[in-house]
């Protein structure tokens, strides 16, 4: 006997903390200010995160841990410190294009809350050459602190160079007025660590209320991604890719027999091994994935 699948895709207002804001118009929310030293302390007392990945005070003289300067960013931390803390609060690090769309905050300022440098960053020009407080400049409109200058910011999104590398964006104290542009950005290996370097999280938006019901025909249109490893079967994904997903619900309630086709090429064998629930992620270089509730129905 057959069974059909019903998609439902979720639209919800979760709860906020103080310590993130809701991104209007996405899923997810982000860190109000850079992770700073008194947060990610707790992290470290939870032996969750690695001294290999960070230095302390001791170590350089710029570097905020172990100093007085718990509300200033944890800095001084490679990118693979910066990912192991945003797990271990149950977040991520954002990909490039959340962090810019964050910090535009749906203003159209060459900073993040102001055109007017000083009134939003730390930069060569007042930092004197190390870090502040967060919270101690003017947000931008959705509310973030520090999205230009402080320090750079990591980002989740890869880039296969020589090496590979990923993005950090939004300038540091150190650097001038052009580099703490919200357009601003670099690329450096995982292992990089200065004291112009930190970063914030983001979390993604439970879907947890009543959701909306869709036809097959907008269900596919509001899929963009399946989570596939393109890289696995020798493909690049396209923005226009046509992706339809094919399964068999058993009697048990398990899945079975998927068939992915990317414009109409069967891709079933890059298809990550479970699909129920909820999947979860973001499009980034070779992968891509979504986060969908999946309600079956006979």
């Amino acid at each position: 006997m057959k069974y059909f699948i019903l998609f439902f895709i979720c639209f919800t207002l979760t709860a906020q903390s103080k310590e993130t804001v809701k991104i209007p118009g996405k899923n997810f929310s982000m860190d109000v200010t850079e992770v700073t030293v008194e947060q990610f302390e707790k992290c470290v007392k939870a032996n969750k995160c690695d001294k290999k990945n960070y230095k302390t005070v001791e170590e350089n003289n710029l570097c905020n841990y172990n100093s007085n300067n718990i509300n200033h960013p944890m800095n001084c931390i490679t990118w693979y410190g910066a990912n192991e803390y945003c797990k271990w609060a149950e977040k991520r690090l954002p990909f490039d294009e959340e962090w810019q769309y964050s910090a535009r905050g749906g203003e159209n300022f060459n900073h993040s809350g102001s055109n007017k440098t000083k009134e939003v960053a730390w930069f060569a020009e007042n930092a004197k050459k190390k870090t502040h407080e967060v919270k101690s400049k003017k947000a931008n409109k959705y509310g973030l602190y520090d999205m230009s200058g402080n320090v750079w910011e990591y980002s989740a999104t890869s880039h296969k160079l020589s090496e590979m590398r990923y993005s950090m964006n939004g300038g540091g104290f150190n650097n001038d007025k052009t580099m703490v542009e919200i357009i601003s950005q670099i690329k450096v290996v995982p292992e990089h660590l200065m004291p112009n370097v930190g970063f914030r999280c983001v979390k993604d938006e439970k879907t947890e209320n009543l959701p909306q019901t869709l036809t097959k025909e907008e269900i596919f249109k509001s899929i963009k991604s399946i989570q596939v490893n393109f890289k696995n079967c020798g493909l690049k994904y396209k923005t226009n890719e046509k992706i339809i997903a094919d399964f068999k619900i058993n009697k048990d309630g398990s899945v079975s027999d998927i068939v992915i086709k990317a414009n109409s090429k069967d891709i079933s064998n890059c298809v990550e091994k479970e699909i129920k629930g909820l999947v979860f992620g973001k499009f980034n270089g070779d992968s891509i994935s979504i986060k969908i509730p999946i309600i079956i129905s006979q």
